[in-house]
């Protein structure tokens, strides 16, 4: 008999998987009401084609904020043909013309994707606009990658069509780095960061509903449990509160159950998906290294090691190991603390 003929009819525990997507956007977003509701004032003049704040969404990895971000502009695009909503993550798109060229698409579907210049994109952008009377809403994710590839012109950029050409643009601007608009030059700090939301990590309770909203919309109703539930809420809320790692648990547990032909999600199967996730979720994020992030990140070891030392050795500049340093601390992959000896300083490792 066929291979696949075999299990083609085999019965699931899944009623949606495609709620377990990276990308997908609940229909409610639990916990983050006031969240929503501030985003939606800053951007509601777009509906009468005046001019929007721009928004600044902080806060550690899996707390809702790219979510909430992405909703919060299929809701206004819902709502007002006026908005033109386009999402960039800076991992993939990490130069001036690569997120010019974002913009400029989807202002202007017609835009060439090689061929002209950032001067030539940004006259794009503005021409398009004038005539459409068109407002972009721009969430720029990751947005501090920018800043370390020696990139944030292109805020300069954004800042110019606001402040020089008239043109109402919104920029959602998103990062895991608290510190990023500090390090800014003060005219794009007050125009960037003019509604700043702080999100925190989600309570144990909150990760509770959370998970159980995505098994009902993903799972069929006989195939989990309060146990399940309160296994992967719980392992999401001692990873840093992190919805992402909750949901991801109770996905690769549904998997394992269902590869053993189970009806039903059992401990042992979450046991067993445990052992992948913080793996998977740190194998993601190595892929997005910059080679300088890398080099650190491969020097340290799970012992404490002298930060300076490792840049020293490395051939790196203290500010851009600094730098490197932090994202990596974000993104948690190393973990860090101050040298309580003679030397001083800060030390830094792998983190478990």
């Amino acid at each position: 008999m066929n291979l696949f003929k075999s299990i083609e009819n085999k019965e699931t525990i899944f009623k949606n998987e495609s709620v377990f997507n990276q990308g997908y956007i609940p229909e409610d977003i639990l916990h983050r009401e006031s969240h929503l509701k501030e985003m939606a004032f800053a951007l509601k003049n777009i509906a009468k084609g005046k001019k929007p704040s721009n928004i600044f969404l902080y806060g550690p990895p899996g707390t809702g904020k790219t979510t909430c971000a992405k909703y919060v502009v299929n809701e206004l695009s819902e709502y007002t043909d006026k908005a033109v909503g386009t999402y960039i993550n800076c991992w993939h798109y990490s130069t001036r013309y690569s997120v010019l060229n974002q913009i400029s698409y989807s202002v202007d579907p017609l835009t060439p994707r090689r061929g002209l210049a950032p001067d030539e994109l940004i006259e794009r952008i503005i021409s398009e606009i004038k005539k459409t009377g068109k407002i972009p809403v721009v969430i720029l994710d990751e947005v501090d990658v920018l800043a370390g590839k020696g990139e944030e012109g292109l805020l300069y950029d954004l800042l110019r069509l606001d402040q020089n050409e008239q043109i109402n643009i919104a920029v959602i601007s998103i990062t895991n780095d608290d510190s990023f608009m500090a390090g800014l030059d003060r005219r794009i700090k007050s125009s960037f960061a003019q509604k700043s939301l702080k999100f925190m990590p989600y309570r144990p309770a909150e990760l509770k509903d959370i998970v159980m909203e995505r098994s009902r919309e993903g799972l069929l109703p006989t195939t989990y449990d309060d146990e399940i539930i309160g296994k992967c809420s719980g392992f999401g809320a001692k990873n840093q509160g992190d919805a992402r790692i909750a949901i991801q648990l109770l996905y690769l547990s549904a998997k394992e159950a269902d590869r053993e032909g189970k009806n039903k999600i059992e401990v042992v199967d979450v046991e067993t998906a445990k052992k992948f996730v913080v793996n998977e979720i740190r194998k993601e994020k190595e892929k997005l290294l910059q080679p300088t992030e890398k080099k650190i990140f491969d020097e340290l070891g799970f012992e404490w090691v002298k930060a300076s030392d490792v840049y020293s050795k490395l051939e790196i500049q203290e500010r851009t190991g600094r730098y490197c340093l932090n994202k990596l601390e974000n993104l948690g992959l190393v973990e860090t603390r101050m040298d309580s000896g003679k030397r001083g300083g800060r030390e830094a490792r792998r983190k478990e």
